[in-house]
């Protein structure tokens, strides 16, 4: 095979797969191949092999840490090669050749070092199946019959190796050895690094500080033990090596002088070039970069000299330059404890709640067979979900920009009584009419891939749903169930779940997802079975979980929008529905609320929570100013800010990208409300400071009486308070007039969303008119308190009367029968989280805006084609770009906006 057509990775770890992936599936229309060469057949998930190593417990050497590359090239061009490279040899400008150890030569026109480290006794692992099962045996039998275990070395992986043990022989005497004044290193602060160590004191561990181990014998034995460089005796049946690893580069010799730094580093330009080689480049731990070693850091090396040697094939200048990633470590101490640490803002340090749910019980399994493109049905808990590579991590943040949690709920005035759910309907099958088993696919056949992103593969005219399933959107649940959770003290933000009522009995998770809520509700619901209706197969496969709670929860696969669902008549006593709204046509919401209402029960209650991503803003300081409105200064009396500039065209550096996504959902008709036209859910960009500042608009004074909630008759002029909350920002809709088929929404209405106070604005969009109002129905409430905005509760007699809307006050919620104790409203809940918090749900958002990015690409097509004067006004210079290069055009920019 010619050197010009191949695409040559040298290390199938974790650094070179990332690579592999994002270059298999463009290489192809290139002309060019890709080969992928390892020194195993088999990848080596690391950050489970710590675990793995220390007992049997799991298995996790079947398909969960040993995994094979079979899907790495599905997507595209592709194939591995088994050997250890030996020497690579340049041949001129136009390449060169691998050679490996066997005596084969691997020619290349672009080669990647992506060789990985090289590291110490038990997760050294042979390169063969059998001498691999053989090291496992050998290392946990030595951790099983030993009694004093010392490890040498209290970074990340003495730390791990100490809580893997604690978890599996509490009794077991174990002692740290480390040359630092604390744990890990001064990356890290010193809050962190002590709650690290407080976490391994609790469990029994032993800490030797500012010592080392320099003789580590070749067998145990108490009477002889060890001595440290201080003069410490210590008893010992193990000593192992916990320190870090050494550059897997001794082949790297051979390319020239000055290749290697004298740690071992490869030596590289910012565009991750080797130094004086072009036509080389180098990923992952091996690099020479002043950052620490992580897997998290490896996607942003990959998308660098991915997009760099597409570059250079196509002839172009370079795209990308690395520059550095965020410091960011996530500590296992056994399956319940650890840390985690993200170096963004003031630097945020997390609990062991945060690393049980990320990698502690899962060691990120689900997200490594997901990077290798194997399936994710091998999901063990929820916990996978949040982790995404620290490249990305730099998003909004709390001072920038604000999230919107748009937070509905209709309850019904009828008692549900509280009476659990018997063994027939909770072992009871749902048989699907034959118009939903049409749409069941095979699940390989429900995707499809968009420029390396994951869809689902049905007609976009009946199943209009723009985001992507890729792993780091589904991810994002992780954070939307304790968030949801946090919200409602509970499952569910109705407030009629009380002592006196109880929980429902069987629930309708509408558009579940991968099923995080109803494993949630589940377990905080004992009586109730769970329904969880999607369009696509992405649940957790219940089974794996072994918990006997979650045999009473189910998944139906259809599609809502064209068929009516798959249930009897008034079978649920509670909706949930989370997140729909992006992929629901103005014109199928009565369809799709009057088949949830054909399938609830006569009062049954609903919940509709929807999420509006980050919008965009015009350039000024980023800055922080409080639910007055008032702006901070050393003045004793705070100055009301100047009026807000009257021209909202101005441009900013993502206008397009703002144009693009609000159009997305525009010309679609998909909105969070069905009361509103056209209306999309507005993006929010984070913009670097600039100057001169441009000022904030004016705060809207705060209503002493609330009486500006309250609904008139003539309806649609109504505001609520105006004291805006300080972090986040919600929306509200105030609706009457004749109901709909759905008896849940109405068709004229007034929409107003108010934005927080780093923001300030507050608009309103007064829908056409396509009914006669009625009010005559309508009480006319007040909120109780003016930091909360309105909920809107639907109250209903058993069908079919009509149902009433009213703005409930916590004074008449008695009427309703309702505990006035029991009603903190979920967005004032909401109001009073942290910034570190808020920072995390803000990532949720930016991530979700990127999710769109097809959809976006998809509106930018069509525009450059019927409107070219709009892209050019939005900053899009048209250099007569075609095809490939406006795909990269494109890229690029979404990249900066990462950035």
């Amino acid at each position: 095979m010619s050197q010009s057509k191949n695409v040559v990775i040298v290390g199938g770890g974790a650094a070179g797969v990332n690579t592999a992936r994002l270059l298999s599936p463009k290489l192809g229309p290139l002309g060019y191949n890709l080969i992928l060469i390892d020194s195993r057949p088999f990848f080596v998930h690391l950050v489970g092999s710590i675990r793995m190593s220390v007992s049997a417990v799991d298995n996790l050497e079947d398909d969960k840490v040993i995994l094979p590359y079979d899907k790495v090239f599905a997507s595209g061009v592709g194939e591995l090669k088994v050997g250890t490279v030996a020497s690579v040899t340049e041949t001129g400008a136009a390449g060169g050749f691998v050679t490996l150890e066997s005596g084969e030569t691997v020619p290349y026109a672009y080669l990647v070092l992506a060789p990985g480290s090289v590291w110490n006794d038990n997760i050294s692992f042979p390169n063969d199946r059998s001498s691999l099962k053989e090291h496992l045996a050998t290392w946990r039998h030595k951790y099983e019959s030993a009694q004093d275990i010392i490890l040498a070395g209290g970074g990340s992986v003495g730390i791990e190796t100490a809580g893997e043990i604690k978890d599996i022989w509490p009794n077991k005497n174990v002692t740290i050895v480390h040359g630092g004044a604390a744990l890990l290193n001064d990356t890290y602060p010193a809050k962190f690094r002590k709650s690290q160590a407080a976490g391994l004191t609790a469990r029994g561990v032993r800490l030797v500080l500012n010592d080392y181990v320099d003789d580590f014998p070749a067998s145990g034995g108490k009477s002889a033990g060890i001595t440290t460089r201080n003069g410490k005796k210590l008893n010992a049946d193990l000593v192992v090596a916990t320190t870090g690893p050494r550059p897997n580069t001794a082949f790297a010799q051979s390319i020239g002088a000055g290749v290697l730094t004298k740690q071992g580093f490869l030596a590289v330009e910012p565009t991750l070039q080797l130094k004086g080689h072009a036509r080389i480049y180098a990923v992952g731990d091996v690099i020479a970069w002043a950052e620490q070693k992580s897997a998290a850091k490896v996607g942003g090396h990959a998308a660098v000299v991915s997009a760099n040697i597409l570059s250079a094939i196509q002839g172009k200048p370079v795209a990308k330059i690395y520059k550095g990633a965020i410091e960011m470590i996530l500590v296992t101490n056994g399956k319940e404890g650890g840390g985690a640490y993200f170096g963004v803002l003031w630097g945020i340090t997390l609990g062991a709640w945060f690393a049980r749910m990320l990698k502690s019980r899962t060691l990120l399994v689900p997200m490594a067979r997901g990077n290798l493109g194997l399936p994710a049905a091998r999901l063990t808990t929820r916990a996978h979900r949040l982790l995404a590579p620290a490249a990305e991590m730099d998003g909004p943040t709390p001072r920038q920009s604000t999230a919107t949690f748009v937070t509905t709920h209709t309850v019904s005035s009828t008692r549900r009584p509280s009476t659990p759910s018997t063994s027939a309907s909770r072992n009871s099958t749902t048989t699907l009419p034959n118009d939903v088993r049409r749409l069941q696919r095979p699940r390989e056949k429900q995707f499809t891939m968009r420029n390396g992103h994951k869809h689902h593969a049905y007609d976009a005219e009946k199943a209009p749903y723009p985001v992507s399933y890729d792993r780091r959107v589904l991810e994002l649940e992780g954070l939307d169930v304790p968030f949801e959770e946090y919200a409602g003290r509970g499952p569910s933000i109705v407030p009629e779940y009380d002592k006196g009522w109880g929980p429902p009995t069987r629930v309708l998770d509408l558009g579940c997802g991968s099923g995080s809520w109803a494993i949630t509700a589940a377990k905080a619901w004992p009586d109730c079975d769970i329904v969880g209706f999607d369009l696509v197969d992405i649940q957790i496969p219940i089974h794996i979980l072994k918990d006997p709670a979650l045999s009473r929860i189910s998944f139906v696969h259809g599609n809502f929008l064209s068929t009516r669902l798959p249930f009897d008549d008034d079978e649920f006593d509670h909706v949930h529905i989370k997140d729909i709204a992006r992929g629901v046509p103005e014109n199928k919401w009565d369809f799709v609320l009057a088949e949830v209402h054909r399938v609830m029960q006569p009062g049954a209650s609903i919940e509709i929570l929807e999420d509006a991503p980050l919008r965009a803003r015009v350039k000024r300081t980023p800055s922080v100013y409080p639910s007055n409105g008032h702006q901070r200064s050393s003045s004793s009396k705070p100055k009301p800010l100047p009026a807000p500039p009257t021209d909202h065209s101005l441009p900013h550096d993502h206008a397009l990208l703002e144009a693009l996504y609000c159009s997305v959902f525009e010309n679609r008709f998909i909105n969070m409300r069905p009361t509103q036209v056209k209306s999309a859910p507005v993006t929010r960009f984070p913009m670097p400071p600039i100057s001169p500042p441009q000022p904030l608009p004016q705060p809207v004074s705060p209503s002493a009486s609330g009486a500006d909630l309250l609904i008139t008759e003539a309806f649609g002029n109504a505001s609520p308070p105006a004291v805006r909350p300080q972090s986040l920002s919600f929306s509200s809709t105030n609706s009457a007039s004749s109901f709909t088929p759905a008896d849940f929404f109405t068709a004229d209405s007034t929409s107003t969303s108010f934005s927080s106070a780093d923001d300030g604005t507050v608009s309103e969009s007064h829908a056409p008119t396509k009914a006669s109002k009625d009010v005559s129905g309508l009480r006319k409430r007040a909120l109780s308190t003016p930091h909360t905005l309105a909920l809107i509760n639907t109250v209903a007699e058993p069908k079919p009367p009509k149902r009433e809307i009213v703005f409930s006050p916590t004074a008449e919620h008695t009427s309703l029968g309702f505990r006035t104790n029991k009603l903190t409203p979920p967005i004032e809940r909401l109001n009073k989280l942290s910034e570190r918090s808020l920072s995390m749900h803000l990532f949720r958002a930016f991530q979700n805006v990127m999710a769109t990015q097809e959809a976006m690409w998809d509106e930018l097509k069509d525009w450059l084609r019927n409107k070219p004067d709009r892209v050019k006004a939005l900053g899009w210079e048209d250099e007569g770009e075609e095809g490939p290069e406006i795909r990269w055009k494109f890229e690029a920019l979404l990249e900066t906006y990462q950035e």
